[in-house]
């Protein structure tokens, strides 16, 4: 279109007829181009357009102030994005139009307000490297508002891995391995966290090659891959894995990265891997007891809430080491469907002066985040033992007083509205504090024996396949 059309007196809009006065044209002076659009729809928008009193154009040149298209991407985009030009919906033309039928006044600067393009719509944004709870929560909320999602664990779906400081992160070695195997679809863009504020800033999304993390960071990348820095996403060229990890890549895919566990409070809230169906051996009322006191207040919480029942909200797990404790967990969680967040204790407790704290209170803040979900606390017998148990350093004792007192002022704090399940596990119930087993901290405790020759048996089997290796043996020495 070249702009000279001419708009009819008037035009009938369902059972009415509405003048048309030159005077009132809403877009005069208004210069559109349009990328992303199929030829009918851009012919019908730009109609509308100039007898909305706005000239068109074909190619992007420096008299366009608008552009209009479906979707990120693109040459004209990115001179929209340098010029500063608003880059709007095409249903910015379409409800001007309705509206100016109609007679009713257009206010143009509002109305592009409101059909601008989401900066991040179409994102599926994952962050790492961002351990305050505040700032991540902020980054959802800010995204969620301009159109795009936010996922707190890495998976093959996400479209932007956003990395902020400068440790290397297993989200990132992952990502970028997803992308060379081919499992993600389309390939995760790493980018700088600045990528994000830039792009709001603007109210555009930026272009995502000049933030990625394997341009700007190759250094870092080639230390995370163990790769040179010549070395660019999706060649299909195999990564070694870092130096600070002993998993090979070979043996380990993508997807224990979001299920497995770890030492650390993990910011993914993804369900194990594990099932119910996985266990053998373990004692089937230790599955009851966990199912009532777990799956059910987590899975139907609305039961509670109609008979003004209190729900389980901290359970004690002991028994001998070995016996499935964790194994049990695991399985409870990933059969329902639960996000499980693990804390090891150990790990705490070696930590430097500080870090535990902060960490148990990272974990508490994630477990409401991410509610409902289940908050398991391997090892408690490593941060409360009773004062009368072996010496140690007065360092080492202190430093496990001041674990334990955040564990339980972060116990007592988390809020009865949030369906949270603190899960407790211990191999030496008799070591524990006495203020962790009063009724108000851990209100069930759940106990798992020994396993016997049948459970044995049966665990020997499942796992093992033992009497397909017995067959199998048998075989090979009759044919020797």
């Amino acid at each position: 279109m070249n702009g000279t059309f001419q708009p009819q007196e008037s035009v009938r809009y369902g059972d009415s007829e509405y003048p048309r006065r030159d005077s009132t044209l809403p877009l005069r002076g208004v210069v559109l181009c349009a990328t992303g659009l199929s030829t009918a729809d851009r012919e019908s928008l730009f109609e509308q357009a100039t007898e909305l009193g706005a000239n068109t154009v074909a190619p992007f040149t420096d008299r366009v102030t608008h552009l209009i298209t479906h979707a990120h991407g693109g040459p004209k985009y990115m001179c929209a994005v340098t010029r500063g030009n608003p880059i709007v919906r095409p249903s910015w033309i379409t409800e001007c139009y309705q509206l100016w039928l109609r007679g009713v006044h257009v206010d143009v600067a509002a109305m592009t307000r409101k059909h601008r393009l989401p900066v991040f719509s179409d994102v599926i944004l994952c962050p790492t490297g961002i351990l305050d709870v505040a700032r991540r929560a902020q980054l959802r909320d800010l995204v969620t508002a301009h159109g795009g999602t936010y996922v707190g664990n890495l998976q093959p779906h996400v479209t932007h891995l956003l990395c902020a400081g400068d440790d290397e992160t297993d989200k990132m070695w992952y990502a970028e391995k997803a992308n060379c195997t081919g499992e993600a679809r389309p390939p995760i863009l790493l980018v700088r966290e600045e990528w994000f504020w830039d792009s709001l800033e603007i109210g555009a999304r930026c272009d995502e090659d000049e933030y990625q993390v394997w341009r700007s960071g190759a250094g870092r990348l080639a230390r995370i891959t163990g790769v040179n820095s010549e070395h660019t996403p999706g060649d299909g060229r195999a990564l070694s894995p870092p130096p600070s990890r002993s998993l090979s890549p070979d043996t380990a895919p993508c997807e224990p990265l979001y299920n497995k566990r770890s030492d650390t409070p993990a910011d993914d809230r993804t369900p194990p891997l594990a099932r119910l169906s996985d266990l053998a051996g373990v004692e089937p009322s230790a599955i009851e007891k966990m199912l009532e006191l777990v799956a059910m207040p987590l899975r139907h919480p609305e039961l509670y809430s109609h008979t003004g029942v209190q729900p389980p909200r901290r359970v004690l797990l002991h028994g001998p080491p070995g016996c499935g404790k964790t194994l049990l967990v695991n399985a409870v969680a990933g059969d329902f469907g639960i996000p499980l967040i693990h804390v090891s204790v150990p790990w705490l407790v070696s930590s430097a002066s500080g870090e535990p704290e902060e960490s148990l209170k990272f974990a508490f803040e994630e477990a409401e985040l991410a509610a409902p979900c289940l908050l398991l606390v391997d090892e408690l017998d490593a941060m409360a033992p009773k004062p009368e148990s072996d010496p140690e350093t007065t360092e080492q004792r202190e430093r496990e007083r001041r674990v334990l007192a955040q564990f339980l002022v972060c116990m007592d704090g988390l809020p009865c509205n949030k369906p949270v399940i603190v899960m407790g596990i211990t191999n030496k119930l008799d070591l524990l504090d006495p203020a962790l087993r009063r009724a108000v901290r851990f209100e069930h405790e759940i106990c798992m024996g020994v396993r016997d020759d049948k459970a044995r048996e049966k665990f020997v089997d499942f796992d093992f396949g033992f009497e397909y290796i017995c067959k199998a043996a048998a075989l090979v020495s009759s044919l020797k």
